[in-house]
């Protein structure tokens, strides 16, 4: 072997090395940031269940605020508006018991 050709494949075999070393250095880099991706993402997860479940819980009170007016004060102080709803005479009147039709067990009309 030449002195040339003993020196590029020794530039050569140089290169190769300093790739390979930062090749395994990006890949831990890649799976540090993976895991912190992860455990953000399980916090987002956490959250939007967090949330979910407060939307549930407002439009449950939401619903019970005309009917008590401590939910409706307690609600307004948290920057949600609600007025209380008029009965209307439909809501307040008693059904009538009989629709002048017989039903059988299996829901129908003879």
């Amino acid at each position: 072997m030449k002195r040339w050709q003993f020196i590029v494949s020794l530039v050569l075999s140089a290169i190769c090395l300093a790739l390979s070393v930062s090749a395994i250095i990006l890949q831990r880099s890649t799976r540090d940031y993976q895991q912190r991706l992860q455990t953000a993402q399980a916090e987002i997860n956490r959250a939007r269940e967090g949330n979910q479940l407060a939307r549930v819980i407002v439009q449950d009170l939401v619903g019970a605020a005309p009917a008590n007016d401590n939910i409706r004060v307690f609600l307004k102080r948290h920057g949600v508006e609600v007025s209380p709803q008029p009965e209307t005479p439909a809501a307040t009147a008693k059904p009538s018991g009989s629709t002048g039709k017989r039903t059988t067990k299996s829901g129908r009309g003879k």
